[in-house]
């Protein structure tokens, strides 16, 4: 794949996580049920703010990125934009797993739910579901930054390339 490609294609990977990360975020804060208030639904709220602004960030620099990708491709604008973007990629990635989807913060969610009961319960059901809604497109992202940094590498290093090296050993591993 070409670098300008492979650019684009980390730019809609992140414009499609973006997306589901603002659909997390409509329904964290905006259908929160309004019979009460729980610190957890705070704190649930402010963390979809935050991980959807670091995904606008990162947005933002695989867009410069795609820019530098030219013609003619300014090497040095799109290695500092594409690691700019990585670098907002990777608070996000530990912000979802580690604060939003682990165990004990979704146990505490289902608590919630079943104990206020009603709109609560729909509510919790709902962000959990749009919690595990992100998981593919985070992934998705991530893999198509890694084809970036393959692009931009296999571009910049002399002698053979980094794709064909690595093709034969896949295909082996793929037949075991």
């Amino acid at each position: 794949m070409a670098v300008t490609a492979s650019f684009r294609d980390l730019c809609a990977r992140l414009e499609a996580l973006r997306d589901t990360l603002a659909g997390l975020r409509v329904t964290v804060v905006e259908d929160r049920p309004l019979d009460g208030e729980s610190i957890l639904a705070e704190s649930l709220g402010d963390l979809s703010e935050e991980l959807l602004g670091e995904a606008r960030q990162a947005l933002g620099h695989a867009q410069s990125a795609l820019l530098a990708a030219g013609p003619p491709l300014d090497d040095e604008r799109a290695r500092t934009s594409l690691a700019a973007c990585q670098e907002r990629l990777l608070p996000l990635l530990a912000r979802y797993f580690f604060d939003l989807v682990r165990y004990e913060r979704v146990a505490e969610l289902v608590r919630l739910g079943r104990e206020r009961g009603g709109e609560w319960r729909a509510w919790a059901g709902t962000v959990r579901q749009g919690a595990e809604a992100c998981r593919q497109p985070l992934l998705d992202t991530c893999e198509s930054l890694f084809g970036g940094w393959r692009e931009v590498a296999e571009r910049g290093a002399p002698g053979p390339n980094l794709r064909a090296k690595h093709e034969p050993r896949e295909r082996s591993l793929a037949r075991r």
